[in-house]
């Protein structure tokens, strides 16, 4: 099944200037509204238009995994520490312990952390538990406001 995204509900840029989907892919509404409960599986193979298959693919080998997909290149390391305080709050009461405010890298011996969207193969109900956990404070589709009460 493919599916075309409503790119307004989910604060992606028109078909015009469209880049990639990852917005989506943070919003918890995109893992819940974009499939079908008993339909379609917890298990989504994400296509861009850059990837390719090269080998068959039995997804059943990796059913208890959250994401699957090629690893980012260990010079990547070094904008996390950026990102990660780009992209998250500032520590409030009763969220500091879900979401630290210091970046701790996790690169290491020169090994870049898994993370590929563009061919990749994701569970749709750990998606979920990770946003409802540290939800984006724009992008989750979830009020954070109310998280903090």
């Amino acid at each position: 099944r493919v599916s075309f995204l409503n790119y307004e509900k989910y604060n992606l840029p028109s078909c015009e200037d469209f880049f990639n989907p990852s917005f989506a892919w943070m919003n918890v509404n995109y893992w819940v509204d974009e499939y079908i409960d008993g339909v379609d599986s917890d298990q989504v193979l994400m296509v861009q238009d850059d990837s390719v298959l090269c080998h068959t693919l039995n997804p059943h080998l990796w059913k208890g995994l959250a994401l699957v997909g090629a690893v980012w290149s260990p010079s990547e390391c070094k904008n996390f520490a950026f990102f990660w305080n780009k992209w998250t709050r500032e520590p409030s009461e009763g969220i500091d312990q879900l979401l630290p405010a210091n970046y701790e890298s996790f690169c290491g011996n020169d090994i870049g952390p898994q993370g590929n969207g563009g061919l990749s193969l994701r569970s749709r109900l750990w998606h979920i538990r990770a946003i409802q956990l540290c939800p984006h404070t724009d992008l989750s589709g979830i009020d954070v406001d109310d998280t903090l009460t």
